[in-house]
């Protein structure tokens, strides 16, 4: 869908904003990870949101067409009121992501790195080292034909109870 219509004449699927937040949606969960788009907390909403098991990431899609001198104002406002409640976040500008989308993006996987928010191939690996006998990882699609990676992970011998 992202790229078989023309953006010019075509709205972005629901619930995005823009058509860059769905380019760095598909380009993260391409890497394996869970991003939630527009995430309402607190009377603001958030672009996307990069969940793992041990925190999570708001991550701000600056377009430089919605995004003037007063706009950054409030953006900055908001992210700082949204600190304090104990969220993280990562931007990035439509123009950088454009111009070389894996430059731009880098920042952010030091980021989750950073945080140890884990992609799923990444979670899977750590299980396979650790006391589990198999990893399934599956692919869902949604409705909207955009990747959403729902992990389901089957365990061999130790139960949830044995780990506790």
């Amino acid at each position: 869908l992202a790229q078989t219509v023309k953006r010019s004449e075509t709205s972005p699927p629901s619930p995005f904003d823009s058509w860059f937040e769905v380019d760095v949606f598909i380009d993260i969960t391409k890497k394996g990870y869970r991003v939630v788009p527009q995430v309402e907390f607190n009377g603001f909403r958030i672009d996307l949101v990069v969940d793992g098991m041990e925190g999570r990431l708001a991550v701000e899609c600056d377009g430089d067409y919605w995004h003037g001198p007063e706009q950054y104002e409030q953006d900055a406002g908001r992210q700082r009121t949204l600190e304090r409640s104990g969220w993280h976040f990562w931007r990035v500008r439509g123009s950088t992501y454009y111009l070389d989308p894996e430059e731009a993006l880098q920042g952010l996987w030091e980021e989750l790195d950073k945080l140890k928010i884990r992609s799923s191939s990444e979670r899977a690996r750590i299980s396979k080292t650790s006391d589990y006998d198999e990893v399934k990882i599956e692919k869902n699609y949604s409705e909207s034909s955009l990747p959403d990676y729902t992990n389901v992970v089957e365990i061999g011998r130790a139960s949830c109870r044995e780990r506790v």
